[in-house]
């Protein structure tokens, strides 16, 4: 029987992250896809660092620790289809945003 469950959470907290996992792992015996969609972004035509910290936290540290921690658990499967939905923010790249492009 296919189960379908969601999670919502911050990227920025990886406590949040680190719920979430223990949650689907907790309620679905074999995950067979991951969506990850995340990303934030605030303009800074001043380039104040403490305004693109939190899309830092966000779009790279966050994102790059949900994918870590969902990787290992399908690929731990055998199998896996994990699916991620970013911006094309890291192509053509945003003045007024850097942390958003990275």
């Amino acid at each position: 029987m296919r189960h379908l469950s969601y999670h919502h959470i911050r990227f920025s907290r990886q406590e949040e992250i680190q719920k979430a996992v223990r949650y689907f792992q907790s309620q679905i015996q074999t995950i067979d896809i991951v969506i990850l969609c995340s990303g934030i972004g605030e303009q800074n035509s001043s380039l104040d660092f403490n305004i693109e910290f939190p899309t830092l936290l966000t779009n790279v540290v966050g994102w790059t620790y949900a994918i870590d921690a969902f990787y290992n658990i399908i690929n731990h499967q055998g199998f896996e289809h994990l699916v991620t939905i970013t911006s094309i923010g890291g192509l053509r790249g945003e003045p007024q945003a850097p942390a958003y492009s990275a």
